[in-house]
């Protein structure tokens, strides 16, 4: 279970919801990756998996979703340019349209924080607790930066928080519920591997992150095979 702690007493306690470390500063995706699944104004019920074996088979295979919706890696170059505004396709696309609970171990976190980091936390899950094993499958889960008033029309300008956001209390909650996991462990912009892997319940919305190839986020031994994630977190639980 994440230790207790005192209000201010926890080294990540400004990550939380603080103006200057809270909001979502990316520009790509930025309203899907800022709020939950939702169907015709509704939140798509959560399907819930025995394991992340399970999630991971259930998801549509990533060639297909880069044919089927044209989907690319964008270069350098294009990720400098669109350094404002939001970016890239701004509603989910069908397959996207899932929130799911499952039951894995939490094994490496990091703050994407420093220049060009949008505030989100990447948390690699496992399916077994010995990351090392060569059958153990992961998935990246992200911990969302928080929704932000619309969106910069320039470059560099600051994004100013949107408590007014239907999921603007839900994604505090789950930055959080993250956060007390590491009352003394600072999270900074590269990956801390837990000692011993957590076992965790993570719910939250499918996102495919076609930004990156499968196999180029997470340490060493622990990158996702996949482009999909879990993202936005919307509940990280000790179990």
């Amino acid at each position: 279970m994440p230790k207790k702690t005192k209000a201010g007493q926890n080294v990540n306690a400004q990550l939380v919801s603080d103006p200057k470390y809270a909001p979502f500063e990316g520009h790509f995706r930025r309203p899907v990756k800022t709020s939950l699944a939702r169907q015709k104004g509704k939140i798509v019920p959560t399907k819930t998996f025995p394991d992340l074996g399970a999630l991971l088979d259930s998801l549509v295979p990533d060639a297909t979703m880069r044919s089927d919706h044209k989907l690319k890696v964008r270069t350098v170059a294009q990720k400098k340019a669109q350094q404002k505004g939001a970016t890239g396709p701004l509603t989910r696309f069908p397959e996207e349209l899932r929130n799911v609970k499952v039951t894995a171990w939490m094994c490496a976190v990091k703050y994407e924080s420093d220049k060009g980091g949008d505030n989100d936390f990447h948390v690699i899950l496992s399916s077994a607790p010995n990351t090392s094993a060569g059958s153990t499958r992961f998935m990246t889960s992200e911990v969302s930066g928080l929704p932000v008033k619309g969106a910069g029309t320039a470059a560099g300008d600051k994004a100013v928080l949107d408590p007014t956001s239907p999921d603007f209390k839900t994604l505090t909650n789950a930055r959080q519920q993250l956060v007390d996991f590491f009352p003394q462990q600072k999270l900074v912009s590269t990956f801390f591997k837990l000692p011993k892997a957590t076992k965790v319940t993570v719910t939250g919305s499918l996102h495919f992150d076609s930004d990156h190839t499968a196999g180029t986020i997470g340490p060493q031994g622990m990158r996702p095979q996949t482009s999909w994630e879990i993202h936005p977190v919307s509940s990280v639980i000790a179990v």
